[in-house]
């Protein structure tokens, strides 16, 4: 089952380096984002997807290998094969990417003017490494999905290693 959730900070460099250290724990086999990116509101109150740390796993993750895959080995049944797993992924995660867009849209009323937010769909997490990684940043936990004692109990741990 993934998990919406998003940090909110009051800057977007900060944010974005908070990007960098997702992107990094995921390499590290630390968390699996489904979904993930920044948000940036701009001071004129229009909020901005930055595309280029845009990640989308649902949608591009298994259609690039399956196309890849079968151009690489020049078998049309490996094309067919990874096209119906695409297929059956994106059908699976379709529902999670419609609540991921749509949690998206309420964390950009949150974010205040000149502010930015790192929203992801996290699926999986080893909680202790990425609340150390992430909490150094500072920011603000929002959740549609948690209780609101569970955020305020990740919100404190996220505050012990702030920087």
């Amino acid at each position: 089952m993934a998990t919406t959730a998003a940090l909110i900070f009051h800057d977007p460099a900060t944010a974005g380096q908070a990007l960098q250290a997702v992107r990094a724990l995921e390499q590290a086999g630390d968390a699996r984002f489904l979904e993930s990116g920044l948000l940036v509101k701009n001071d004129d109150l229009s909020v901005e997807m930055k595309h280029e740390s845009w990640k989308s796993e649902i949608l591009w993750g298994t259609a690039a290998g399956g196309v890849v895959g079968a151009l690489l080995l020049g078998l049309p049944v490996l094309g067919a094969v990874g096209g119906a797993a695409t297929g059956a992924y994106i059908w699976k995660h379709r529902d999670s990417r419609e609540a991921f867009m749509q949690f998206a849209d309420q964390v950009k009323r949150t974010i205040v003017p000149g502010g930015a937010a790192v929203v992801a769909l996290v699926e999986s997490t080893n909680p202790d490494r990425v609340r150390k990684a992430l909490g150094r940043f500072g920011g603000t936990l929002y959740s549609t999905e948690l209780l609101p004692i569970e955020i305020v109990n990740i919100q404190a741990e996220l505050d012990k290693h702030r920087a």
